[in-house]
């Protein structure tokens, strides 16, 4: 920042406010400390309307895909924390952008009243100051650290080596997650000199809310929980207001990081409006609450799994005109396992259909195709980390699409032509090793389509393991059953 006199401003001028915001960080913890920022008032901008960004933060998926393949992989988990990171940009703003502080701050900055201050780095608050910090971040990851970002997201990077992967880096703004081997580990400490940044968490962190855990002995399991974070949940009282039910909504949305098995109920409160606020709502709200403090054990585990025997497997499943406005819901979870039925959770989803569900096939077709498309990119990246073909098979509960799809036989409802020909198309390509039909008590994505408990889901988050038994497959020549083969012992 530097100051300029106010008198030599042109008519118009771009000129926004600040304050200061303080904070405790690390309540009740020994750690607890004050924090003071100064923030700009980024919504007096003239130029925010016009703005578009490019900031790129991790999604909640490739945490999971990187915690995974650390698992896999025998990498060990850290992170960095960069302090202030916004102010450690190395782009000057291309925009003329000025800032006058309140006249209590004023002598903070020694002003003059006739002064003011032209920004020239971008500030914390400014709308594009985090799309510049990106750019920061992005150069010294690929120029720097020599690592490429993946294909379905940008803010996750890997580095190969001479004999494969050495590791993995997650940005959600200025917290990087990473794992990797004891070579990747020393080659990171370049971030640490590169930016101002407190010091290497190693092996036991917060991440975005999330717990990262990794078991003390050899080899490694890794855990992802909000224990703590639910623990702070407040239930809501009866006759309370919508602006407060939208507050409690927002953070029990958060605890969809860990738990699918809550899914359905989030996305359900997700859809309420001020017109249609009822004291149901309140209800169904407090109820998922209860259900996330009551099984508090419930978490995401990444044990070790078996390079060799990788597959990937998707379960689909819709759920027929049931949200209020009778729309009607499709979810998908995705599962990596090995060949003795050890699974890690990477990916799912529970969300109203945004397409009109003429009928139950319809919208099982619709569930499949949003399940496909996740896998593939899922799979695509996938073969990029461990430099192997994964077999990817979807597990659905409907006999009619199972026939459909694996059969070719014909659908009555022609707006369907489409999907289900891509469906088949992909089958036939073996860019789908197989589908494999289920019952409905044990698809593991029912419960992320209806709001009740789903002891399938629930014993795979307990133990860690899929044995779900496949009613029907094709066998087809050069692919293996769907089924895990080998009991785990003590399991």
């Amino acid at each position: 920042m530097r100051p300029v006199a106010r008198s030599s401003l042109l008519t118009g001028s771009n000129i926004i406010r600040g304050r200061f915001v303080f904070t405790l960080k690390g309540v009740g913890t020994s750690d607890e400390k004050p924090k003071a920022r100064y923030v700009a008032q980024g919504h007096l901008d003239k130029a925010k309307p016009f703005m578009v960004h490019n900031l790129a933060t991790l999604r909640q998926r490739s945490t999971r895909l990187l915690v995974s393949t650390s698992a896999v992989l025998r990498f060990r988990l850290f992170s960095h924390d960069i302090n202030q990171a916004y102010l450690q940009s190395r782009d000057t703003l291309a925009r003329t952008l000025y800032l006058d502080p309140r006249p209590e701050d004023r002598h903070l900055f020694d002003l003059t009243d006739d002064e003011i201050l032209l920004l020239v780095r971008p500030l914390y608050g400014v709308c594009d100051a985090g799309d510049y910090w990106f750019v920061t971040l992005q150069r010294h990851v690929r120029d720097d650290l020599l690592m490429t970002p993946l294909s379905s997201d940008p803010a996750l990077y890997m580095r190969k080596g001479v004999y494969g992967l050495v590791g993995l880096m997650g940005t959600f703004v200025d917290d990087c997650l990473l794992g990797g081997t004891d070579e990747f580990q020393t080659a990171t400490k370049t971030t640490l000199r590169v930016f101002e940044a407190k010091p290497r968490q190693m092996d036991e962190m917060e991440f975005v809310d999330v717990q990262v855990k990794t078991s003390r002995s050899l080899p490694r399991t890794f855990t992802l929980d909000q224990t703590a974070y639910v623990a702070s949940l407040t239930l809501l009282r009866t006759g309370a207001s919508y602006e407060r039910f939208t507050s409690v909504r927002a953070a029990v949305a958060w605890v969809g990081h860990t738990r699918p098995d809550l899914g359905c109920a989030i996305n359900k409160a997700a859809q309420v409006s001020k017109a249609t606020y009822e004291p149901r709502h309140v209800h169904a709200l407090n109820k998922a609450i209860w259900a996330a403090q009551a099984s508090p054990s419930l978490a995401l585990h990444y044990p070790p799994l078996d390079r060799t025997t990788l597959q990937l497997r998707a379960y689909a499943d819709a759920s027929f005109s049931t949200n209020d406005d009778q729309s009607s819901k499709l979810g998908y979870i995705i599962l990596l396992l090995d060949g003795r039925g050890r699974a890690h959770v990477l990916s799912f989803s529970s969300r109203k259909s945004r397409r009109v569900v003429r009928s139950v096939m319809a919208g099982e077709v619709y569930a499949f195709g949003a399940a496909f498309d996740e896998a593939y990119m899922l799979r695509h990246d996938l073969e990029r980390l461990y430099d192997c073909h994964i077999p990817l098979t979807i597990l659905t509960d409907s006999k009619q699409l199972f026939d459909v799809v694996t059969r070719g036989s014909h659908s009555t409802e022609k707006r369907l032509l489409i999907d289900v020909a891509a469906a088949r198309e992909a089958y036939n390509r073996r860019e789908i090793s197989n589908v494999g039909l289920v019952t409905s008590d044990n698809n593991i994505a029912d419960s992320l389509t209806k709001v009740k408990p789903s002891g399938a889901l629930e014993l795979l988050l307990a133990t860690g393991v899929d044995r779900t038994p496949v009613e029907q497959w094709v066998i087809r020549p050069g692919t293996a059953s769907p089924c895990p083969t080998t009991e785990i012992p003590g399991v």
